[in-house]
């Protein structure tokens, strides 16, 4: 059967406009999705409709609204200043043109809809948990609880009346309370309308554990060679490690400007002694066992340490080394979860936008998706692979080291740097050692020698 010309031409125009009204719907329908850590919001009232503050009363803390509000679109500049001066506070910025907002008791919906508002909603407590910590049963755990600084004190408040005692209130740094309690607290604490998510606090080792020891074959050493007569002098470079470093090496202990150990917080390691050496070992036992930055000066403290801006404005660090990395818990999937800490790095780099962190990938060979997990996922640092010179095929990354992408879909690690070296070890001697522990001092001398010659 063969339809005419002007009757097909008909048909196809009716088809093209319910195409386009079901476009419309399906637009529309899009829009009214709100998701937030991959939980469906379901209790979302739209601002057309009649909402009062008695909707969102088990939102309330301290006389004020804390909810989710989505937007038509990211707000302008001038909406935001509109918004502060109708008493309305951005906190957190969400996902999707939506953000975590403070608003007044008794606000009006004009205020909201004149600046673009579309939704509120109260943010479900189980997607503000850490699927880790869902199924944790009993116990005290160390809990990194998200709050935005502008709120926290109504957060404390909260906390201390849910029965947490301020002994167990162990820390509080840029927009994160951390807190030790019963893990039947949790989706209490989740339930806070100020909190915007929870999860565990990490315990980092150092990546020594996995590093291999050598027999010195294959071994490069990490002399630096420089036409431009580069030895990082006057640069200062912390170095955040397990020690104490105690005996320290003839190659770099003139050069110690600090060493926050106290004489020893931790059972001697060689790790701590190698990374100095590998950043800056003067190489005055054997030269050709010397560092990157020979003339580069150095800052010791122990792991999860070196995070205090003193150091930044007493010292004049300007690079930071950390060769380790965190513990997995509770079968996590893998590591390159953007968690607790990596926003703290963010938040902490922000500050101090002069000071350059590299940390270590970790020794893990899962291939894909296998990076340790922890700090070194922050978007703000620079996170070193590991490779291997080999004379028949040039330099090649080494097989047994952590791999990205991150879970979020980034690219880490950015870098690779020689994964064999080298370097000082206790009472004036060297010993050879691998892993991105290595690497990465390696990559912090560079940027020191890289630092002296910009500068």
């Amino acid at each position: 059967m063969f339809i005419k010309g002007s009757e097909g031409t008909k048909i196809f125009q009716f088809v093209f406009i319910v195409m386009i009204f079901a476009c419309i719907n399906n637009a529309s329908y899009a829009q009214a999705i709100i998701t937030y850590n991959g939980f469906d919001v379901k209790d979302k009232i739209q601002l057309d409709q009649k909402v009062n503050s008695q909707t969102f009363q088990q939102s309330s803390s301290n006389n004020e609204i804390v909810v989710g509000l989505k937007f038509t679109r990211i707000p302008t500049k001038p909406q935001i200043k509109k918004l502060t001066r109708d008493g309305i506070e951005l906190l957190q910025f969400l996902s999707n043109n939506t953000y975590l907002v403070r608003i007044p008791q008794g606000f009006s919906l004009n205020q909201l809809k004149s600046s673009g508002g579309e939704y509120l909603f109260q943010i479900p407590a189980e997607s503000k948990i850490d699927p880790s910590l869902l199924n944790v049963g009993t116990g005290n755990l160390k809990l990194m609880v998200h709050v935005p600084e502008s709120v926290q004190e109504s957060a404390l408040n909260d906390l201390l009346h849910l029965g947490i005692q301020e002994k167990d209130i162990k820390s509080r740094e840029y927009h994160i309370i951390t807190i030790v309690t019963d893990a039947s607290n949790i989706k209490k604490i989740a339930s806070i309308p100020t909190v915007s998510f929870i999860d565990l606090d990490q315990e980092y080792f150092s990546l020594m554990d996995v590093a291999n020891n050598q027999n010195g074959l294959g071994i490069t050493n990490t002399q630096s060679t420089n036409s431009y007569g580069l030895t990082g002098a006057g640069v200062v470079v912390g170095v955040s490690d397990v020690g104490p470093v105690a005996d320290q090496h003839i190659d770099h202990k003139d050069r110690i400007l600090v060493d926050n150990t106290n004489g020893g917080l931790q059972s001697y390691s060689y790790h701590g002694n190698h990374v100095l050496g590998t950043i800056g070992g003067a190489g005055i036992m054997d030269e050709q066992y010397k560092g990157i930055a020979t003339g580069s000066e150095l800052i010791f403290s122990p792991i999860n340490t070196l995070h205090n801006s003193y150091y930044i404005d007493n010292n004049n660090m300007v690079i930071t080394n950390h060769s380790y990395a965190a513990v997995l818990v509770n079968g996590s999937e893998y590591g390159g979860k953007y968690t607790s800490h990596p926003t703290l790095t963010d938040q902490r780099i922000q500050q101090n936008d002069q000071v350059m962190e590299v940390w270590a990938a970790g020794n893990s060979d899962q291939g894909f998706q296998s990076l340790a997990n922890g700090y070194n996922v922050a978007k703000n640092v620079l996170t070193v692979s590991g490779s291997n010179i080999n004379q028949s095929n040039g330099v090649i990354r080494s097989e047994t080291v952590s791999m990205g992408p991150t879970l979020d879909g980034r690219i880490k690690p950015e870098v690779c740097a020689n994964f064999k070296n080298y370097s000082t070890n206790a009472e004036n001697n060297y010993r050879s050692a691998s892993g991105t522990s290595m690497a990465a001092p390696t990559l912090t001398g560079a940027l020191a020698l890289l630092y002296e010659h910009y500068r």
